[in-house]
């Protein structure tokens, strides 16, 4: 895999993955539920979670590519 395309694959894939840590996040938080503190709600709107999905996602983006690939249809 390239590396321009490892960067365009890891960034869509950094996307999905920092939406599912931060819903999991706020809803782990939350008033009602409560399993993680109040102040774990500031990871979830952090550019660090953001950071460390898109390096974990640059590390599995071939593997994933290869299951999940990315293709356009321009007919």
């Amino acid at each position: 895999m390239p590396l321009l395309a490892r960067l365009r694959y890891s960034l869509y894939l950094a996307i999905a993955l920092a939406m599912i840590a931060s819903l999991i996040i706020v809803l782990a938080s939350a008033d009602a539920i409560a399993i993680l503190p109040s102040s774990a709600f500031d990871l979830a709107m952090s550019p660090g979670l953001f950071l460390l999905s898109y390096v974990i996602s640059f590390i599995v983006a071939p593997r994933v590519a290869d299951r999940y690939p990315i293709k356009r249809d321009w007919q």
